[in-house]
């Protein structure tokens, strides 16, 4: 089976503008200042350096490299970026960590830029990064860390407002820009479905500020990047006023709560359980109530 090409080469521009002109049309009075100029300039912009724009949104992380950005529709990358500059939106030759440095440079490039300070070539980059941080801590432009290099670094400014964005436009942060490109090659079909401005999920600025800090929360708790004291203590105590928020902020507490439980802390698996009224929470709390020998107060 051949692969199904788009005809439109600026496929993914078309889809971003759409995004924003709903955005602008349905979520206006939510938005901040910054999102409502973001949206405002973003159509006078070139159209080489607007599809530049959304190529780097679309990529993971911040920091790119223009030899790694060519498109046939764009051309010059560097050209491109130069209309993107003003907006500052993006900086050029942006200054980096040595970890920065290390996730835009290939081995052989490291041997180059740091010559005789590095005194196992053949190491792996985890080990070269290893010996090079006491004597590199500073941070430094791009140009001046690899000097002989002629290629650029780009460095995205506003992707936690890219963000906020694909947020409001999907209610979440699990999808992104990618349904764009598999409902236009036929692997995703959505209904077409007109909503009034009464069934918007995002009521008020602050819903989408609570959503946002819920899944910092759910991020850190995840990945293990905080201890779980310090993720709850974060978390909003009293109920979301948005039932639909509601119900995200007590799913993540009964997964606390189940945490808890796992490590035998019977105590704080029982104050998270018993605060909780996601499905299951009452059921787990007898449980554990028991675990804790606490029989008349599970009965």
């Amino acid at each position: 089976m051949m692969n199904r090409v788009l005809e439109n080469e600026f496929y993914y521009l078309d889809n971003f503008q759409r995004v924003l002109d709903w955005i602008g049309g349905r979520y206006a009075d939510l938005l901040t200042d910054e999102e409502q100029s973001f949206i405002a300039a973003f159509p006078a912009l070139p159209q080489a350096a607007r599809a530049l724009f959304v190529r780097m949104v679309m990529r993971k992380g911040n920091l790119f490299r223009a030899s790694k950005m060519t498109y046939a529709e764009i051309g010059c990358p560097v050209e491109a970026a130069q209309h993107l500059l003003p907006t500052g939106w993006i900086e050029r030759d942006p200054v980096l960590s040595l970890d920065e440095l290390f996730d835009l440079l290939a081995k052989p490039e490291i041997a180059a830029a740091f010559g005789p300070n590095l005194h196992q070539k053949s190491a792996r980059k985890a080990e070269q990064l290893e010996s090079l941080r006491t004597a590199f801590a500073d941070s430094r432009a791009f140009s001046t860390w690899y000097a002989g290099c002629s290629d650029v670094a780009l460095r995205i400014l506003v992707k936690p407002l890219c963000d906020r964005l694909r947020l409001i436009f999907f209610g979440n942060l699990r999808q992104d820009w990618t349904e764009f490109v598999l409902a236009d090659l036929g692997v995703y079909r959505f209904e077409q479905v007109d909503f009034s401005s009464a069934s918007r999920g995002f009521r008020d600025r602050r819903d989408i500020e609570r959503y946002l800090q819920l899944h910092a929360c759910k991020e850190r708790f995840y990945e293990g990047l905080a201890p779980v004291e310090d993720v709850m203590s974060e978390l909003p105590i009293d109920a979301f006023d948005n039932g639909w928020l509601e119900g995200r902020r007590e799913k993540f507490l009964f997964q606390v709560g189940q945490h808890f439980e796992k490590q035998q802390d019977w105590p704080r698996a029982l104050d998270v359980y018993t605060r909780c009224g996601y499905p299951g929470s009452r059921g787990r709390a007898i449980r554990v109530l028991e675990k804790a020998e606490r029989y008349h107060e599970a009965w």
